[in-house]
């Protein structure tokens, strides 16, 4: 369960880091209101390869641990 966790908030830390990156991008725009969603492809791209990786390790051992779940769930 203490992996799951560590999962979840790591996968939940880098997205908001990416967003983060995206936001300020998108702020040098004009036009921004500032809405959650109001990011361009260009702007989306701008999160560093880094943090991709680290969020992209992060949902892949979330997702590894959902199906070692239900693999023991179905054994028993």
């Amino acid at each position: 369960m203490a992996l799951a966790i560590v999962t979840a908030v790591g996968s939940f830390w880098s997205w908001g880091i990416m967003h983060n990156f995206a936001t300020e991008s998108a702020k040098k725009r004009t036009n921004y209101t500032g809405g959650f969603y109001d990011l361009t492809q260009q702007e989306a791209e701008s999160t560093p390869n880094w943090i991709t990786l680290i969020n992209m390790g992060f949902s892949l051992a979330g997702l590894g641990l959902l199906v070692m779940g239900v693999i023991f769930i179905l054994r028993e």
